[in-house]
């Protein structure tokens, strides 16, 4: 069956993200960009974001929050959301060695894997949305190569498992590139962490790849 915006406003978009994932609601409503979400309110839209959190952090918070074995509980969280997105990875990635082995980064894809497959069995009713790994601004070349291998590798295995209306994916790798170069004003160059965390204008270009996303799963009414 199709449902319209105004017919499935009792369920709700969850976003799932580590630090990126603040400030993102602002944008997701700014009417000052090219793609908005339309039809909900900001209560419609709740926003987990985990400054620091990695795939194995992702995971326990998940089983704590969600993989609750009380009937009644686990009832209403497969009703409550009708689109699920999930940015995760970054952390693992930013801080690994450049040496470390392809076997690590094959572990970020199976937890990434693993997450999505708990979403899955978890919120029947929900269609989820992977998406990817923002590339960084960065001289270290070998950071966005592992970024690369695993939005492939999880990528390839959505495609593999799932129908396009159950579980999805969004990419980001041409979002923050001009010319095909990464560009400095989608991220903020200084602090900690310069290259790794995105600006306002970054958190902008990501808003409305999401907001494209978000609109689409509720007026095609996609559900399982």
């Amino acid at each position: 069956l199709s449902h319209t915006m105004n017919t499935r406003r009792d369920q709700k978009t969850l976003i799932l993200s580590d630090s990126h994932g603040r400030g993102l609601k602002d944008q997701l409503f700014n009417k000052n960009n090219q793609e908005c979400v339309k039809g909900l309110s900001r209560r419609d839209i709740e926003v987990v974001s985990m400054p620091g959190c990695n795939t194995e952090e992702m995971l326990q918070y998940l089983y704590d929050n969600y993989g609750s074995h009380d009937a009644e509980r686990e009832h209403a969280n497969t009703q409550a959301y009708k689109c699920i997105i999930l940015h995760v990875g970054c952390c693992d990635i930013a801080y690994k060695d450049r040496r470390a082995p392809k076997q690590n980064q094959k572990t970020i894809v199976q937890r990434i894997d693993r997450i999505i497959s708990r979403l899955y069995q978890w919120f029947p009713f929900a269609t989820i949305v992977f998406s990817d790994i923002y590339p960084q601004k960065t001289p270290l070349k070998w950071i966005n190569d592992i970024t690369r291998y695993v939005n492939r590798q999880v990528c390839k295995h959505i495609q593999e498992r799932y129908a396009a209306h159950e579980v999805t994916y969004v990419r980001h790798s041409q979002t923050f590139r001009e010319g095909g170069i990464i560009q400095e004003k989608f991220y903020i160059m200084d602090g900690r962490y310069p290259g790794l965390h995105l600006s306002t204008e970054g958190k902008k270009a990501a808003a409305m790849q999401l907001a494209e996303v978000i609109n689409d799963v509720y007026v095609c009414g996609h559900r399982r």
